[in-house]
């Protein structure tokens, strides 16, 4: 039969072991449950400026400008340059001129307010030109590459343009809170032909270069 001292110590060993096996299971438990929430910070593309304020005066290109990631060979809408014209070349459209076809068209959202920047370079456009069938639906056939064509670059700097700052990391679990960047300055292009003050070409974006 066993003593009482015995007894005492083998149910002090139990309760020992009973909370030790407690301690663990809720160290297990608080490691394997996740957070509700997580936050993510998000990577915002810096802003630029692409008409310098100094600049706003001269009205003929004086170096190449080109759309991003330009390629010759390519048929996107998207793809242009504009080149300086030699001073054999005279414009039939001055640059307000072709600035107010700009305005006309309604093809800049944002031009003329407060904060934004306007300027017109004369030049020799190349690119893609849409080309619209003789239909009665008028149905598009496609492009035509053009080079050479006496044209206005009207650009205008401090449009807002909305951005996406690319994928978000993984995060465990799926809720996750971050904040968006907010719109940047950009600018809207617009090529104006000077025979006949029709659009040629017209983008938006943050990622074009300086207008030389």
């Amino acid at each position: 039969m066993p003593s009482r001292l015995g007894v005492v110590v083998a149910i002090a060993a139990a309760t020992v072991a009973t909370a030790c096996g407690r301690s663990q299971n809720s160290d297990v438990a608080s490691k394997q449950s996740p957070s509700t929430t997580a936050s993510t910070t998000t990577t915002c593309p810096p802003v630029t400026t692409i008409v310098s304020p100094s600049s706003a005066r001269a009205e003929r290109l004086d170096a190449p400008w080109a759309t991003p990631h330009y390629d010759p060979n390519s048929q996107a809408l998207a793809d242009f340059r504009m080149d300086p014209a030699t001073s054999a070349v005279a414009p039939r459209l001055s640059g307000e001129q072709a600035i107010a076809a700009v305005t006309h068209a309604g093809s800049q959202s944002g031009s003329g307010a407060a904060g934004t920047r306007t300027v017109a370079r004369f030049g020799l456009f190349t690119g893609n030109l849409v080309v619209v069938g003789t239909d009665p639906n008028h149905t598009l056939q496609g492009a035509r590459k053009v080079a050479g064509v006496p044209a206005w670059l009207v650009v205008t700097d401090g449009i807002a343009v909305g951005i996406s700052a690319g994928p978000f990391p993984m995060v465990t679990p799926s809720t996750s809170t971050s904040t968006p960047c907010p719109p940047l300055d950009g600018a809207g292009v617009t090529v104006i032909a000077d025979q006949d003050g029709q659009s040629l070409a017209n983008e938006a974006g943050n990622s074009f270069q300086s207008v030389p």
